[in-house]
């Protein structure tokens, strides 16, 4: 027998679980499955929280900020981006107070939790089809080959984008921006890194970004165009070279503390890895009744926004509150197309802001001008 749900969410991240969360807060009666097939151990990229994200935990779950006590805080940035010297942005500064590095496999667990008790169901299985008929979206999984239908569909699977794409739906990318990535332990006995700022440092071919995480490790990854990824950069001996050859700041932690790439049992790939960061919009999904992507899965950012979790919080918050007024009923939220015409809106003005604020700060790094990947970034823009 086929089981019928309000919304199925593609997706147990945190967009995906914010929109189960705002919507089941202001429709407790509201039927909702996620399916959630990642990997909880497995490291993911987007460490990083914004301090004005406690605000919206608060909103999801009264109990959700005072989690945030397990990561690490985040005391401000330090950025050696328009010359070679750092620039500071202590938090105490910021309004909001100060930002964390997570543990983003506790984090993205805490929200599940939250989702579970607020009466969210979950599934691990992998959907393989979807399809719709009489109105409603009929998906099929590895579970039992029983077929879950559902009114509403949200896609909330990240940059892969897995239920759009089932749907034959594609993204439109900005650019090819890469990041090679990895995670170092510190073998020092003596010096212990308490350097919790962020850390981001310009080279001619790129640029680095650094984080100390909750677990001591740090997470170091450089951002390029997807030519200069390849060869000896995949390389632990490559990307060490690198690393020293073109950076001061973060050459002289990773020396100071005597960082090593992490061994397998600390949950580290062996070496560095390569992972999507281009921006990109997800192209035609207006088209589909009934369907929304939130979260990565509808708008990807350049990292140095730091704008990719704040917006699928903000925007989980945001549908999930209008798709409990469509189940509703409520006057104005009836039809559909009112809420893909609003989130459409919404979506275009968080790009507008977005490529105002890339703009800008490619526009204002001027040292390394001659180089192939700012210039490119002149041209894109």
């Amino acid at each position: 027998m086929p089981c019928f749900h309000d919304v199925v969410i593609i997706g147990g991240g945190p967009a995906g679980c914010a929109v189960a969360l705002s919507l089941l807060r202001s429709h407790p009666g509201a039927s909702i499955v996620v399916f959630s097939d990642a990997d909880p151990l497995r490291f993911k990229i987007g460490e990083s929280l914004p301090p004005e994200a406690a605000q919206l935990l608060r909103y999801l779950d009264a109990s959700l900020p005072s989690t945030l006590s397990t990561h690490l805080p985040c005391a401000g940035t330090a950025s050696a981006w328009t010359s070679s010297s750092l620039e500071e942005h202590d938090a105490l500064m910021n309004p909001f107070g100060h930002g964390w590095h997570l543990d983003r496999a506790r984090f993205d667990e805490t929200f599940r939790t939250a989702a579970r008790s607020a009466g969210a169901k979950f599934s691990e299985a992998r959907v393989t089809a979807i399809r719709r008929e009489n109105d409603l979206w009929i998906l099929e999984s590895e579970a039992d080959g029983s077929a879950v239908h559902s009114r509403w569909l949200v896609d909330a699977s990240g940059r892969r984008a897995s239920a759009a794409r089932l749907l034959g739906l594609r993204t439109r990318k900005l650019d090819d921006l890469l990041a090679v990535h990895a995670l170092f332990s510190s073998t020092s006995g003596t010096t212990e890194d308490r350097d919790t700022r962020t850390l981001i440092e310009t080279c001619s071919q790129g640029w680095w970004y650094s984080a100390l995480l909750p677990s001591k490790q740090r997470f170091v990854a450089f951002h390029c165009d997807a030519p200069s990824a390849k060869g000896a950069i995949r390389t632990r001996t490559g990307f060490l070279d690198f690393l020293h050859d073109q950076t001061n700041h973060l050459a002289r932690i990773m020396g100071k503390h005597e960082y090593d790439f992490s061994a397998p049992d600390d949950g580290a790939p062996v070496g560095p890895q390569t992972t999507a960061a281009c921006s990109s919009q997800l192209e035609g999904w207006q088209s589909q009744a009934y369907f929304v992507p939130v979260g990565d899965a509808a708008l990807s950012f350049d990292p140095l926004s730091s704008q990719g979790m704040i917006t699928a919080l903000e925007m989980g918050c945001i549908l999930g509150t209008e798709l409990a007024a469509n189940l509703i009923q409520l006057d104005g939220f009836s039809d559909e197309r009112v809420i893909v015409e609003r989130v459409t809106e919404r979506y275009a003005e968080v790009w507008k802001h977005f490529e105002k604020s890339r703009k800008y700060y490619y526009s204002v790094q001027s040292r390394f001008d001659g180089d192939q990947f700012w210039a490119s970034r002149r041209v894109n823009m």
